[in-house]
């Protein structure tokens, strides 16, 4: 429904500039969902800024979604019985009033003559304040996560899913389009040699060398996380 100006390097997409990009052509290098987030991201009687560097940010915006998704995954298939500790507790807590407050303004924005950048907003706040209560929860030593804080998880994923829907994200596709197949495979056994090698080196206490893989990782837009079962990885 956007119907203000499309702009590229400022100017307005047009014929006439020869500066016309077809959907066909976006779409055969990047998801339908970060275009969709693209135009989400301004109002719709405001002009859009697009740009490549602006579809690869929005490409970004979706590993959020999907890392998110997979915490919860890592999270539900080891949650266990049993209460949390205080400090666990009380960031459940605050993530499940942070999640009704969010629909709340989420709402307010779109009656606010659908405010889609405000409301599209508050659904990365509840996948920000979810996946620091995930990173909490798998960092904290002990046997699977307490179920009543996987379940908080359970309840912001699924209130995004269907803000998500209500704004025209498909989350199924988006999450469905994570890399497959040797590609995947490969990433996932050069990844497993990169930790394995930084673990030896920090057996050895050969501290400059662990570091460095940590950085170079880092910079490539690759993050390690140290857990008590082990080193884990996540795309940024």
């Amino acid at each position: 429904m956007h119907n203000a100006f499309v702009n590229v390097d400022k100017e307005k997409m047009s014929k006439s500039l020869g500066n016309v990009v077809n959907v066909r052509d976006i779409l055969d290098k990047h998801s339908p969902e970060a275009l969709r987030l693209l135009f989400l991201g301004a109002h719709y009687r405001a002009p859009v800024q697009f740009s490549e560097e602006r579809l690869i940010e929005a490409e970004k915006a979706l590993d959020r979604f999907r890392a998110f998704h997979e915490s919860l995954e890592r999270i539900r298939a080891s949650a266990a019985e049993g209460e949390p500790d205080s400090s666990i507790a009380m960031a459940a807590d605050a993530l499940k009033m942070a999640v009704e407050q969010a629909r709340g303004e989420f709402m307010a924005a779109m009656d606010e003559d659908f405010n889609t950048p405000a409301a599209l907003a508050q659904v990365f706040t509840i996948i920000r304040k979810g996946n620091s209560l995930a990173r909490d929860l798998e960092l904290a030593p002990g046997q699977g996560a307490p179920r009543a804080a996987a379940d908080a998880l359970e309840q912001a994923w699924s209130e995004v899913r269907t803000l998500s829907e209500l704004l025209g994200l498909d989350l199924d596709r988006a999450l469905a389009a994570k890399p497959e197949g040797a590609d995947a495979a490969q990433v996932d056994a050069l990844m497993d040699i990169l930790i394995r090698t930084r673990h030896l080196a920090r057996e050895s206490k050969a501290w400059p060398i662990a570091d460095f893989i940590r950085d170079a990782l880092k910079q490539a837009g690759y993050a390690l996380e140290d857990r008590p079962q082990g080193t884990a990885w996540k795309k940024e």
